[in-house]
């Protein structure tokens, strides 16, 4: 009951405040000002407003000026004291007001003296290789660590696992996001009474700027509820460590920032989806080894480590191209796909060959294996990055060297015959490509120096040679021949 005695008193005096600012400065600045002023007050109860309001009828400064300086007051008032106002303000009086009551924001006459106190703060704002240190006063000391031993050492004591001797729990946290560790220096651990300070660890996703929307941990490494920790910590902490977020935000932006242009020199065919906000990528390669897709996919570094990788075990399933998943102010998704060769498998004649001119309608078909995605790109393509993806489809296709594989039995192999060794019955083995070298009765030698029985019933992988896409665009079908009739080839005779 005392509780909401309490807030209905704050509310009441909240409202009295801005009715009273209205009514004091109806002549200078107007009602619809005074509550703009209001809504950026960062103590909750108008305490500033009236200072706020003078700033605005006496100096004449705009209400987002105003509003910024009060916040960076309200996020470092803690940290004032009569040292730093004397490194901030050098040519101050000793009885000035500002050193009697630095704290005070009625202290202040002009809001330039508080915009001093902004900038002195953030050159002294410690940046190291390991570490930023956010803020320290007399009771917290907060922290960002960029290296896992900034993590060990600021989470000594505590059971977080990225302050463990095992560095991917680190590098997991830190992946898409950053750490921020709140050290109360005043507060104990009851459980670990030697630690002297309790602390506080919050993992921000870079998709996830709002609070309330943060991974938070006790010193137990228990997951806590974010209204809870939000309502439990100061809220200057909260809005130093918000600060940082953005910061660090626009450098990341910077860093994943999409160039359409790099994309487009780039690459063999560039589309851009508006609709999804992605943009998918036919990359020029040539032949599947990992340094020469290295060179080919440089540009993609930045946004996706593992590309090469991701590319290079496609080379059985289809041609591989590339989708950016665009985010408003994220980063974006970079992921590595493939158009399938099972359609043009499919076409595959006795000679092993596949007609080009088939493949194309294949993949534009409702029910095939071909990636929907795809499937709605590929017709929207114009007709020259049609003839690319075609041209790219079969060199890729071509140079991955697939193998015609059909099950038969043991009993039709003959001495030379390639298959795909996979042990007996069950299909135990290794799956490696062995010659028949022997054939007896009942069994028969494999290269690899494994014998197999003879059955009708054991069936094998038989390779009986390499598919390839042939190009017969433009070709003209053979004309079929017309019969003579009768009576013309007597005349002949």
């Amino acid at each position: 009951m005392k509780n909401i005695k309490y807030n209905i008193l704050e509310q009441i005096i909240t409202e009295g405040r801005l009715e009273d600012m209205i009514k004091k400065y109806e002549g200078t600045i107007g009602a619809d000002e005074v509550r703009k002023l209001s809504a950026g007050d960062p103590s909750g109860n108008n305490k500033y407003l009236d200072w706020m309001c003078s700033q605005s009828a006496n100096n004449n400064y705009n209400s987002e000026y105003i509003i910024k300086m009060v916040q960076c007051f309200h996020q470092n008032v803690n940290r004032l004291s009569e040292k730093n106002v004397n490194a901030i303000f050098t040519d101050l009086n000793p009885d000035d007001k500002i050193k009697k009551a630095p704290k005070d924001i009625n202290s202040y006459p002009d809001a330039k003296n508080i915009d001093l106190i902004c900038k002195y703060f953030e050159e002294q704002k410690p940046r190291t290789a390991s570490r930023i240190k956010l803020y320290e006063d007399d009771k917290w000391l907060v922290v960002s660590p960029l290296t896992h031993e900034a993590s060990c050492q600021y989470g000594a004591h505590s059971n977080w696992c990225v302050s463990t001797s095992n560095e991917s729990y680190y590098k997991r946290y830190t992946q898409d996001g950053i750490l921020v560790f709140f050290l109360d220096k005043k507060g104990t651990n009851p459980n670990k009474p030697n630690a002297n300070i309790y602390k506080i660890a919050v993992n921000i996703k870079n998709d996830r700027p709002n609070p309330i929307q943060w991974d938070w941990y006790s010193m137990e490494d228990t997951r806590t509820d974010s209204a809870l920790m939000m309502n439990l910590l100061p809220k200057h902490l909260i809005d130093v460590t918000e600060k940082y977020f953005e910061e660090y935000m626009v450098e990341v932006r910077k860093k994943f920032a999409i160039n359409e242009k790099e994309l487009a020199d780039n690459s063999l065919i560039m589309y851009k989806d508006t609709q999804y906000n992605r943009v998918f990528l036919f990359l020029d390669l040539e032949n599947w080894s990992s340094g020469t897709i290295e060179t080919k996919t440089q540009f993609l570094k930045k946004y996706n480590d593992d590309i090469v990788t991701d590319i290079t075990r496609y080379k059985e399933s289809g041609l591989p191209y590339v989708k950016i998943q665009m985010y408003e102010g994220n980063t974006p998704d970079v992921i590595v796909s493939y158009v399938s060769w099972t359609p043009a498998l499919a076409l595959r004649r006795a000679d092993n060959t596949i007609p080009l001119s088939g493949i194309m309608p294949r993949m534009v078909e409702r029910y095939n294996s071909v990636n929907s995605e795809i499937r709605s790109v590929i017709p929207v393509l114009s007709p020259e990055d049609k003839e690319k993806f075609l041209d790219s489809y079969v060199k890729m296709f071509n140079e991955a060297k697939i193998n015609k594989k059909e099950n038969t039995s043991t009993m039709n192999l003959n001495v030379g015959d390639k298959i795909i060794y996979t042990g007996s019955r069950r299909g135990w083995g290794s799956g490696e490509e062995v010659k028949v070298t022997r054939v007896a009765e009942k069994s028969i030698q494999l290269s690899n120096g494994k014998r197999v029985a003879r059955t009708y019933s054991n069936y094998k992988y038989r390779i009986t040679g390499i598919i390839k896409i042939v190009d017969d665009r433009g070709q003209q079908p053979a004309p079929t021949p017309i019969p003579e009739s009768r009576w013309i080839r007597k005349r002949i005779i």
